[in-house]
């Protein structure tokens, strides 16, 4: 039944494991996306030539409006969920380290028994020796 156990919270430390690395690669993609289209965006607005700034009674945030429109609520929108991830990531390092502190527990109760006998064993064998030599004396 124990070892049962051992084994189901081995596995939800697993699985635990295997979702926050999940988290961290797409944290990690999502801010790749937000600086790729940061970098676009800066393109933009540093496309247009000196000529056309000054000739053209146009400018990039009338003509690319749109787009970067798009582009800033992409960017939001990436922020946003990253911040959630990133919520949801700590929340499973806590239940990691619960989960880390109650196999540790098992463990420790496991090995205590065995460290009780022994001292029981080291102080029997004390208590002949003095005995043994008592005896001779």
């Amino acid at each position: 039944m124990a070892n049962e156990r051992k084994t189901s919270l081995l596995e939800i430390y697993q699985n635990f494991l295997d979702e926050a690395e999940l988290l961290e690669s797409e944290i990690k993609e999502n801010e790749f996306s937000i600086e790729e289209t940061t970098d676009y965006l800066d393109q933009l607005y540093n496309k247009e030539t000196d000529d056309f700034k000054v000739f053209s009674p146009r400018n990039v945030l009338n003509t690319q409006k749109r787009e970067i429109e798009n582009n800033k609520t992409k960017i939001e929108k990436l922020q946003n969920t990253n911040s959630y991830l990133r919520e949801r990531l700590k929340k499973i390092k806590v239940y990691l380290e619960a989960l880390e502190d109650a196999l540790d527990e098992k463990q420790e109760k496991k090995i205590k028994p065995n460290y009780s006998i022994i001292e029981v064993q080291v102080k029997e064998r004390k208590r002949i020796a003095q005995d043994l030599h008592d005896t001779t004396l």
